[in-house]
Order: C-alpha cells, then structure tokens, then sequence
C-alpha cells in the first residue's frame, strides 16, 4: 500500500495520483504493513473526502506576510510633518509678527502722510494761501489714505492667508486640510510678480532710451565739457540699467520660487506624497531681509517704525528657519530605504 504524503489516505501500489486531493505519488514507495500504521490518520473515523478539506483549509488559513519597506505609510508621515510645523510656536510666531508688522507699517505710512499734509498747510497759511487751498489739500490727503490703504491690501491678504492656513492644519475634526489660505498667497504672489514685471520692463526701457537720448544730444554739442558731462550722464544711466536689471531679476526669481513653493506644499497636502522641493533661495533672502530691515531700525522714526521694522525681522528669521527645518525634516520620507 502506498500513503498520499499530502493528505494520509491509503492507495493501492500502483496508483499515480491520489484520488483524494490529487497529489503526484508516483515517486511514493509502497510500505510494508508493520510500517503502515505509522502514516495512518490520527483518526481514522474522519472520512477520506472531510480530511481533504482539513487539508484544504490548512493549506489557504496561514497568514500571508507581505514585505513592510521603511517608508510603509509616506503619506501619513509627509502630512504629519506637515501638521507639526504648522502647529509648532515658530510658525505661530512668525504669523503674528507679519501680522503687526503689516499694522504698524501702515501707522507708520499714515502718521507720515498726516505729517506731511500738516506741514504743506503750515506753509501755505505763512503765505497766506491756506483758506484758498484748504479744499485742495483735503483731496489730496483723502487720495493719499486710499493709496496707502490700496498699497496695504496685498500684505494684509498674505496674512489673512497664513492665518488660514494656520486653522486649517490646527483643525483636529479630521477634515481635509483646505489649501485655500495658501492659494490666496499663492495668487497675490503671482500679481505681484506680474506687475513686477511691467515695472521692471518700463524702468528698463526708460533707462535705454535715455541712455541713447544722451548719446545723441553729444554729437550734436561741440564743447568739450559738455561732452564730458553728457559721456558721464550716459555712462551713468548704463550702469543704472545692469544694477537694476540684476535687482529686478533676483526679484522675479524670488516670487517664482515662491510660488513654486507654495505649490510644492499644495501637492503634498491633496497626495501626500513627501517632497523638499521648497525653495532656499527664498529662505536665505528672507535672512538677507531681516539683516537689512535690522540695520533701518536705527534710523527709523517713531515707535511705529520702530516695531514695524521689528516685527518684520522676526517674521523674516522665523519663515525662514521654518524653510529649512521643513526641507531637512521631508528628506528622510523621500529618500527612506536608500530609493531616491
């Protein structure tokens, strides 16, 4: 008698394949009975046909393993490391010093305004041109309020957009994380660099055009001290244009690296997928920033410079220390298990 290896039944010596759960025994050795009864099922009340179904359930009940690599769950970490930066005091800090910042610049900007209009009718009344003027001058300061207040809505739009995104990810309902606030930075920051552009042309052009209008006007001069002085004023223009040029580009370079930043954080927010591609370059001239705008403390007049100027140095520090520390915490998701 053959015993099936698989399932334990018992066949005849010449059978190829067990008529039970179909197992090849042709390479089975036929067992002398003494030793048949070591492979005889533990209980041989159960049925051929019941053990084979046993069979069957052991076979597909084991656990199947699947391989847990180091990086399993990318996109919860990507939008956990989100959320504590977004929660953590420095971002906390930094909102709110842009906040006042934008509060005291237009004090500032207004207490100045005010000033200068005082001044210009102290000099009309020592002429005796005051009452004559009173109604001119009131215009002009009305139109110089909504200018300094038209000037003020981009800044206070970019707050009200931080703020937003602030509640967003302090949201703990386990709603969605809405990306609104960081469209509507990423929108003013895209107008701004639109009408960056158009200035940046016209100045641009302005200063080509003079430059050749000077060069021009010395052909057609034949002292040698104009000449002189029309080859200074052409040079100098010149050199007003490259200076510029350099200026208005880091400019442009700036509001597309933070736009592209800005949709950098997007994409991780709607697919989780980790990424450190926010830019450095806008971190190093908010440092660049926050030195320059340090140094003006001590020519800044009033209290409401004063802290306008200080408050910006601390939103400029505190964003970008947060650039950094967000690339450095995204790289160990992106590049988890040695994969980049």
């Amino acid at each position: 008698m053959k015993i099936c290896p698989s399932c334990g039944a018992q066949l005849n010596d010449s059978a190829s394949f067990c008529n039970i759960c179909g197992a090849d025994v042709r390479g089975t050795v036929a067992q002398p009975a003494a030793q048949q009864q070591d492979f005889a099922p533990q209980n041989p009340a159960v049925a051929p046909e019941q053990r084979f179904n046993q069979v069957q359930q052991n076979q597909f009940s084991q656990p199947v393993y699947q391989p847990v690599t180091a990086n399993a769950n990318p996109a919860r970490s990507a939008i956990d490391v989100m959320r504590s930066f977004a929660n953590g005091s420095l971002f906390l800090v930094g909102i709110i010093a842009f906040s006042l910042s934008v509060i005291f610049t237009f004090i500032r900007q207004l207490s100045d305004s005010i000033a200068s209009f005082d001044s210009i009718r102290d000099l009309l009344d020592k002429i005796g041109l005051g009452s004559e003027a009173e109604n001119i001058i009131d215009s002009a300061q009305s139109a110089s309020t909504g200018a300094l207040i038209a000037a003020i809505i981009p800044s206070v739009l970019i707050a009200v957009g931080l703020w937003l995104t602030y509640i967003s990810f302090k949201d703990k309902s386990g709603a969605p994380i809405k990306t609104s606030g960081l469209t509507m930075i990423k929108v003013i920051n895209i107008i701004g660099l639109v009408f960056l552009c158009i200035g940046c042309a016209i100045v641009e052009i302005v200063l080509l055009v003079g430059a050749f209008g000077i060069s021009q006007a010395k052909n057609e001069v034949s002292s040698g001290d104009a000449k002189a002085l029309l080859n200074l004023g052409s040079g100098l223009m010149i050199v007003l244009f490259i200076v510029l040029a350099i200026v208005f580009t880091l400019c442009i370079v700036y509001f597309a690296k933070v736009i592209s930043s800005i949709n950098t954080a997007k994409r991780t927010i709607m697919t989780g997928v980790a990424s450190d591609k926010v830019s450095g370059f806008v971190a190093v001239i908010a440092f660049i920033s926050a030195f320059v705008t340090f140094i003006s403390v001590f020519s800044a007049e009033g209290a409401s410079g004063v802290l306008a100027a200080l408050c910006s140095v601390t939103a400029s520090i505190c964003f970008g220390v947060l650039i950094f520390q967000y690339k450095k915490a995204m790289r160990p998701l992106m590049y988890a298990g040695g994969m980049r």
